[in-house]
């Protein structure tokens, strides 16, 4: 059996190795042995599928055809991972605060969780029953336990407060799967998974993205709010830690904070402060004065909610930072195009969901004809229920697996080696008021 399991290993890495349009011709020959052309359609159906819930299928698919191959018996050491069985869920428990300042996030991913699994039920599939538990007054592991076991729960999905995923991470006494709906500072607990809208995450791939486009020196201008804070440090970090300079950065408060600020950023009061000083110095004839900013910028971080950012935009272009390219988070988008308002965002570059930026997928359709605030900033919670419901069947192959991603609602998901769900996201630039999606 070993070495039957190491000549499976060694024709698998034959195939991936080989020209896809040898195989692909190969395939098509009609001259292969029941086993060779086996091993051929074995590799066609997974390389023609690149998310692992469809290679997870394409692989089911192939074994039921050929039941009788060496390959069925005895898969290659990576397609067995593939082949793990899905977590064998009967009951999951959802654990949201449904009460209090979080309770309309938790009413949002409630419903996301409920349209993945009635259209999981609606296609024939088999589903887990579901039991809703308010997190606001199931507030503690040792709460959760006795209803864990009582209830015969397999999984639990959530909770939504960092401070109880961080209890999680350090209890022993749940046992069982969690996919928490927030990221813990704590060390990683295995079976804990950690799934959420981390602005972190926003922060990373802006800098990437800048760093990418061959920005070396960025300007930083978010909010003076705690997630404002959070993108910056997170921005800086990762920034400096492919090579770029931070030259400067600045956190604006209401409207009225906003030129002051954009002038601190620039540089622009330093030079109106010099040309007044000069005047005061040689007041005997006239000088000649143009107010400019510094030039040691060649792009500005922004992040700001879309009212800011139609008041901020014109500002930095008065500033005479009108050619710099701006790149941007998430906060920028409304999630409704209005090219009217939007105009002064012009030539932004910002990062999204799929949810929010790329054309209705049937989960919202369907959750528009029940819901008007699909397209607001609350809709990323309803794509967080049906991404976390959507890829919980798959934990243990993305765990299991290097490299293997399931396109989902609020990006596409991976799992990093501490548990925690990467999101990687959209990117699009605005034009003529207008969201239009930059294909990478």
């Amino acid at each position: 059996t070993e070495a039957i399991q190491v000549s499976h290993d060694e024709i698998w890495l034959a195939l991936t190795q080989i020209d896809p349009a040898l195989v692909a011709a190969k395939l098509r020959s009609g001259n292969n042995s029941y086993y060779e052309q086996g091993w051929f359609e074995l590799y066609n159906s997974l390389s023609n599928n690149k998310q692992l819930d469809t290679q997870h299928t394409a692989f089911s698919n192939w074994r039921q055809l050929w039941y009788q191959h060496p390959a069925n018996t005895l898969p290659p050491s990576l397609l067995a991972k593939l082949d793990q069985q899905a977590l064998n869920i009967e009951t999951i428990a959802v654990l949201l605060p449904f009460d209090g300042k979080f309770a309309r996030a938790a009413t949002a991913i409630k419903e996301g969780i409920l349209i993945a699994h009635y259209r999981q039920k609606s296609a024939g599939a088999k589903a887990p029953k579901l039991l809703f538990l308010d997190s606001t007054k199931i507030s503690s592991a040792l709460q959760l336990a006795p209803i864990v076991t009582d209830e015969r729960i397999d999984l639990i999905i959530g909770p939504l407060r960092k401070e109880f995923v961080s209890e999680l991470v350090n209890s022993s006494e749940i046992a069982i799967p969690i996919l928490a709906l927030n990221y813990s500072d704590d060390e990683y607990r295995e079976g804990l998974y950690q799934f959420g809208l981390s602005v972190i995450d926003e922060a990373n791939q802006v800098a990437e993205k800048a760093w990418a486009d061959g920005k070396k020196k960025i300007a930083i201008l978010t909010p003076a709010t705690s997630w404002g804070e959070r993108i910056k440090d997170g921005f800086i970090e990762k920034f400096e830690s492919l090579g770029g300079n931070i030259v400067s950065s600045s956190a604006f408060g209401d409207s009225q904070d906003f030129s002051v600020r954009v002038t601190q950023l620039l540089n622009t009061d330093t030079s109106s402060q010099r040309y007044s000083k000069l005047r005061q110095t040689v007041n005997t004839r006239k000088i000649e004065f143009e107010e400019h900013r510094r030039t040691d910028i060649d792009a500005i971080i922004l992040s700001a909610l879309p009212n800011d950012a139609r008041q901020l935009s014109p500002i930095l272009a008065f500033n005479f930072a009108g050619n710099l390219p701006i790149y941007s988070t998430s906060h920028v988008f409304s999630g409704t195009p209005d090219p009217v308002l939007d105009q002064d965002l012009n030539k932004i570059k910002f990062t999204g969901t799929p949810w929010s930026l790329r054309p209705p997928s049937e989960n919202k359709i369907f959750l528009s004809q029940e819901r008007e605030d699909a397209n607001s900033r609350l809709g990323r919670f309803y794509a967080l229920g049906i991404d976390a419901y959507r890829i919980h069947p798959y934990l243990k192959q993305l765990s299991a697996i290097p490299g293997t991603e399931i396109s989902g609602e609020t990006g596409t998901l991976s799992l990093n080696q501490t548990g925690q769900v990467k999101r990687t996201l959209v990117w699009a630039r605005y034009k003529d008021g207008t969201p239009l999606l930059i294909e990478e």
